[in-house]
């Protein structure tokens, strides 16, 4: 990993990527200017939106740096944004989500602390537009869940795989961002997953259970950027069964990482033999699910399949019920 040259204050380029968010990003991009600690830059992609998007940021002069592009989707917006970035560290922001006033501030004194890390991740409400409420990240998690302070994680790489982390609530080291290579173009879902956990094999993370932003569902049918994009049957399954393959051909991985990635991409494997069977194609539903056995073969994933031909969707629901109960029994 190469080493630069830290400024005693860290400067914070933030990224906003954007696609016909002109009814909301205003509400994202004051977020960023009403930091208590100013960012270095802000950089507002605009992967060619339609709407009014350019006359609502136009309003903000100089304060932001508007880059437009054809539509190529988020992973090329972010992209970008990274390329023309200046600072030494890189923030994240979706353009229907919000950041609380002290993040930034947040990020830079936890860094003065933790100068070993290469990244920080706070925590964040999952919530719903019009409102204050919402669901804590970290409390669905079963890594950060009972987190209380701040802690160090020298091998945060299951961390990430294991959706412990948004981009919204991550600051990373430019240098190390970009080691870490691009967003992948032809991921729609999940390439947050893909780069953060690439990111998490260079160094340790700093990890804070402050609640410092609010992801918001707040566009066409309460859809997220990459989500508009990604409605056809199995995208979801299908995209992070990608990241997980991408994952496992990476150098560096410990045995334990290995067996982990490879237990998930099992059990994603078997969502979409399962959807195969829902839409009526048996065969090619028997064939993930004994893709499914290879990737991580055990008993459960045997029984996982037998289950899903002979029952489908029911039978797997029914097999889910029946082990939750005798773990509840087991307590």
């Amino acid at each position: 990993m190469t080493m630069t040259t830290m400024h005693p204050t860290p400067r914070f380029s933030v990224l906003i990527p954007t696609y016909n968010r002109g009814h909301c990003v205003a509400a994202s991009v004051e977020s960023v200017l009403a930091q208590t600690l100013p960012c270095h830059e802000l950089i507002v992609v605009d992967d060619g939106s339609t709407d009014d998007t350019a006359d609502v940021i136009s309003r903000y002069g100089d304060r932001v740096r508007y880059i437009r592009q054809a539509n190529g989707g988020v992973s090329a917006a972010r992209n970008a944004g990274i390329a023309a970035a200046s600072g030494d560290w890189i923030a994240f922001l979706d353009s229907d989500d919000e950041w609380a006033p002290q993040k930034l501030a947040a990020h830079a004194e936890a860094l003065r602390r933790e100068p070993s890390a290469v990244a920080h991740a706070v925590n964040g409400l999952m919530a719903t537009a019009g409102t204050n409420d919402g669901v804590s990240l970290f409390s669905t998690r079963a890594r950060t869940q009972s987190l209380s302070g701040d802690v160090l994680v020298a091998d945060p790489f299951l961390w990430a795989v294991e959706t412990c982390f948004t981009l919204q609530g991550v600051a990373i080291r430019a240098d190390v961002l970009r080691e870490a290579g691009p967003f992948d173009l032809e991921l729609r879902m999940f390439e947050d997953v893909d780069l953060l956990a690439r990111v998490a094999l260079r160094g340790p993370w700093l990890v804070s259970p402050q609640v410092l932003f609010r992801m918001f569902r707040r566009g066409p049918g309460g859809q997220s950027l990459s989500e508009q994009s990604a409605e056809r049957l199995g995208y979801g399954p299908r995209s992070i069964i990608r990241v997980y393959e991408r994952l496992l051909r990476l150098d560096g991985l410990a045995p334990h990482e290995v067996t982990a990635v490879r237990r998930m991409l099992s059990s994603r494997r078997a969502e979409i033999a399962v959807l195969e069977r829902r839409v009526g194609s048996l065969r090619t539903s028997m064939r993930s699910f004994g893709e499914s056995i290879r990737d991580f073969p055990s008993a459960a994933a045997v029984i996982r399949a037998c289950v899903g031909v002979a029952g489908g969707e029911a039978g797997l629901r029914a097999l889910r019920s029946f082990k939750r109960r005798s773990i509840s029994s087991s307590l």
